[in-house]
């Protein structure tokens, strides 16, 4: 009898491996549009906050899926409590649980969960005239809480909004000492920030809040995390849009990812720069070498037309896409494969080489033939 209950126990692992190998090759995709109540299907930002929230940025609001339905945040020019544009480009959540949302054209809002109220922030320089407020990707939290905004056409933000300043509708806010175009910014695991320019200018942020300029020979960490600790930064993102190599990496067929999860461990899941989603097998890739992004593909789907994703706490990757919503994959959904699902199992008993189950003591049902 325990040789019995060794080989279904054996058959049952067999099983479950096998779905998840299959899973690997083949995702199952829930797709989640404006008919379930997001309010665009063009998906610029994906974040998850501390209570488990998927907040998911569109051209047309701010949305919040709870895993049931979703609720949109807009602007409403007669209250000064909501979003100050509906055009999003990125969002964040710091340490204090709020959200912070930029705009294309308004400047950042921040969210308070608890009253539902946004906010305002406009970046102005008191030297200067600014006719847009357009916030880049990449906003990063600092030391005390501090935030740093990247705006178009001029440099970086220090934005400094303790919590009783929402109360009285004010904030801190100084220029960093850079009129550069930053198009890209990260911080790795050390809390060291990092920027690009668009002419290819790497930068560090130094301690006393001023941008230094990198020296070339100085690569950013393959290993680290970018911008909020769950997304790698690799040195490819941190390319000039307008050098010879970015080009070359365009034409490619994978091309450099535009954005990385590890997930699980020595799994990589990227984003590539034609919008694909790829996954890698890293286990033994060095640390302190570059991925070559055609090789060691575990799965591809180049066409799928990604903007953003995201994996949250429970292992599930949430995509975002360029015009078609949310695509939900659950790598955990198919872990058992359903043999007889219309059969009430009672018994379960080997016999040399077969298995066979039984729904009634007089009915028994032939399932399975060991080779």
């Amino acid at each position: 009898m325990i040789r019995k209950i060794e080989k279904i126990v054996l058959l049952l692992i067999f099983t479950c491996l096998t779905s998840e190998l299959i899973g690997q090759v083949q995702l199952n995709y829930t797709n989640l549009s404006i008919e379930h109540g997001l309010s665009q299907g063009m998906i610029i930002d994906m974040i998850q906050d501390k209570e488990g929230f998927i907040w998911a940025a569109t051209m047309s609001g701010l949305n919040r899926y709870d895993g049931y339905a979703f609720k949109q945040y807009t602007h409403n020019p007669y209250d000064s409590n909501t979003l100050s544009s509906n055009a999003i480009s990125s969002l964040f959540e710091d340490s204090k649980g709020r959200i912070w949302v930029g705009t294309y054209d308004s400047g950042v809002n921040v969210l308070d969960k608890k009253t539902g109220k946004f906010h305002r922030i406009l970046l102005k320089n008191e030297k200067s005239k600014i006719v847009r407020n357009q916030i880049n990707r990449g906003i990063s939290e600092g030391e005390s809480g501090i935030m740093y905004i990247p705006l178009e056409g001029e440099g970086m933000y220090i934005v400094d909004l303790p919590n009783d300043a929402l109360l009285n509708n004010k904030a801190y806010i100084e220029k960093l000492n850079s009129n550069e175009l930053l198009i890209v910014s990260a911080k790795d695991s050390t809390g060291q920030i990092w920027l690009l320019s668009n002419s290819g200018t790497k930068f560090l942020l130094s301690k006393n809040q001023c941008l230094e300029k990198c020296p070339p020979y100085i690569n950013f960490p393959r290993s680290r995390c970018i911008i909020d600790g769950t997304k790698w930064a690799v040195e490819e993102m941190f390319q000039s849009y307008y050098t010879k190599e970015y080009y070359e990496q365009k034409k490619c067929k994978y091309g450099f990812p535009m954005e990385a999860i590890e997930y699980p461990k020595n799994t990589l899941w990227t984003i590539g720069i034609t919008r694909g989603l790829y996954q890698y097998d890293i286990t033994n890739h060095p640390m302190d070498k570059q991925l070559e992004w055609s090789k060691n593909i575990k799965y591809q789907d180049p066409n799928i037309e990604l903007y953003t994703f995201i994996i949250d706490n429970n292992g599930i990757l949430w995509a975002g896409t360029k015009g078609y919503g949310i695509k939900k994959i659950n790598f955990n959904s198919s872990k058992f494969n359903h043999i007889s699902p219309d059969f009430s199992v009672v018994f379960i008993v080997e016999d040399g080489l077969e298995i066979y189950i039984n729904k009634h003591t007089s009915t028994w049902r032939y399932m399975i033939k060991f080779t």
